[in-house]
């Protein structure tokens, strides 16, 4: 039962928790209200029933409804059998000849990172009236695709104009992404960050067919991404900060000779500490083990604390480690002639042993000391391996998406870290700032780790203003069509006849009645 007064609240909101009650005072709606900015409530089939109960003209409770549906649209017609007064409803606007909400549904499930068949399942488990899964992809098709890319090409000539006015030589990353495990993927995105700002600055989308296999993807998005970044800043490339791929190094070295190419710390950490366990399993080996952590941060120590450019040195104090794990701390090069530590107690190494042996020669191993001498000691890619977490959700790789879809899908993740990529750290309400204490997984040791704060979605708000835009207009891209790339020779194998190969079907265990 309601109170009579406009602004109390009804008797059963009384028992409702607060995170969930909200009171306010509204007018009348201002229709100049566009539909992506009202607020949109939930209503069940018999409380909207009762809205239409009685005649607005005579009083009569003699009513005539007619329901039409069209997805998440409703409109109704009241016809009062007593005076012939007809009266038609409709639950929301249109743009053109689209219903509002459809189209806003289509919007939100993909500018939110969704699964549009999960998402849509939701709708369903509510009995809820909604778009179909065949509606989410005519649009996606003609308007989300395109007004996806348009805000994205309006925020990287943002990010371009902002490095011209800066001047400075442009300091990149860059790293590849597979859309499955293994050697089978069919798509291989390449990113390119500006690492002074964090802020992703092109992505490349790459399928295995246009370039033969997919072990080839990464140099192509690598290639494709320079190139854009050539056509769309005059700036010189200073430097490049990327991991060990061989491609990858050879493709710079012949196309970027002024470029320096660096290595990131964390990816041949990452490969040194696999061989280093793997030794530490085998017999007799147990005690380099105890040395794993300790060598892996004595690679970060090495590129951190030295100069950029200064090889032999980085080199040096590398190699330093071998006589270091037997107890010798001076003498080991004239680059490094001794160790910088104080007094220690550990469990040394003995001379000629097998543990000795094994690890002095991953310790030497002529591929690895050239590439400690690239170490990058200021940049890395950790932001790129984060950003490569959020595509995971806007694209996780157990689903399969058409080209564009998957494009549009990583256009999205990359305006999702723009925008947040710089949010400080979070603080409660006496301004102190948060941390959390994170377990890791099967060690019994515990990191304190910053907790940052919310993130925003205001390019949500523009992407939906852009489909609106685009929907208003009739605006439709014909190039944005779901159409792959074109086959190369090696997969353009005949495709079945459908019917046919349904025909000659046959499993294990049909059984001919």
């Amino acid at each position: 039962m309601w109170h009579h007064s406009f602004m109390c609240k009804p008797i059963f909101f009384q028992s409702l928790p607060s995170d969930d009650l909200e009171t306010e005072e509204i007018h009348l709606p201002d229709e100049s209200v566009p539909p992506q900015e009202e607020r949109k409530y939930l209503v069940f089939h018999s409380a909207l029933l009762q809205l239409f109960s009685l005649c607005l003209l005579c009083g009569s409770g003699k009513q005539k409804l007619r329901l039409e549906t069209i997805g998440s649209f409703l409109s109704i017609t009241q016809i009062c059998t007593l005076c012939e007064h007809v009266r038609t409803w409709s639950s929301q606007p249109f743009i053109r000849n689209t219903p509002a909400g459809n189209l806003l549904i289509s919007a939100a499930v993909l500018f939110a990172g969704a699964i549009p068949q999960q998402a849509l399942n939701v709708f369903a488990c509510l009995r809820l009236h909604c778009i179909s899964a065949r509606t989410f992809f005519r649009h996606q098709r003609m308007t989300l695709h395109l007004a996806i890319k348009n805000v994205w090409s309006r925020k990287q000539e943002g990010m371009f104009a902002a490095l011209h006015e800066g001047g400075q030589a442009l300091i990149l990353g860059g790293d590849g992404r597979a859309d499955s495990p293994g050697h089978s993927a069919k798509y291989g995105s390449y990113t390119l960050m500006d690492l002074r700002t964090k802020k992703i600055l092109t992505l490349q989308l790459v399928q295995s067919n246009e370039v033969g296999s997919s072990n080839a993807m990464e140099k192509e998005g690598l290639a494709r991404a320079i190139d854009f970044i050539r056509r769309n800043c005059t700036l010189q490339i200073g430097k490049i900060v990327t991991d060990r791929h061989l491609q990858i190094a050879k493709w710079i070295r012949e196309n970027l000779p002024e470029t320096c190419h660096l290595y990131d710390i964390w990816h041949i950490a990452k490969g040194l500490r696999k061989k280093l366990s793997a030794l530490a399993k085998q017999k007799e080996c147990e005690v380099v083990g105890d040395w794993t952590n300790s060598i892996v941060n004595h690679l970060y120590w090495c590129s951190t604390t030295t100069r950029e450019g200064a090889g032999d040195l980085v080199e040096g104090k590398w190699l330093s480690l071998d006589n270091h794990l037997h107890n010798v701390h001076s003498g080991h090069s004239e680059a490094f002639p001794q160790c910088a530590h104080g007094p220690l107690r550990r469990q040394w190494l003995k001379p000629n042993t097998k543990a000795s042996v094994k690890l002095s020669a991953i310790i030497t191993k002529k591929s690895l000391l050239k590439d400690i001498r690239k170490l990058s000691p200021k940049y890395q890619t950790a932001h790129l391996e984060a950003f490569h977490s959020t595509i995971n959700h806007f694209a996780p790789k157990w689903a399969a998406f058409f080209y564009m879809g998957m494009l549009s899908r990583l256009h999205l993740a990359a305006l999702h870290h723009n925008e947040n990529c710089g949010r400080g750290q979070a603080r409660n309400k006496d301004g102190e700032r948060i941390y959390k204490i994170r377990y890791k997984k099967f060690k019994k040791s515990c990191t304190v780790q910053a907790v940052q704060g919310s993130c925003t979605f205001d390019y949500v708000t523009e992407l939906t203003e852009e489909a609106v835009r685009l929907c208003e207009e009739a605006i439709v891209d014909d190039d944005l069509m779901e159409i792959p790339p074109t086959l190369t020779s090696t997969s353009g194998a005949d495709r079945l006849n459908k019917e046919a190969a349904i025909q000659a079907h046959r499993t294990r265990f049909s059984i001919d009645e």
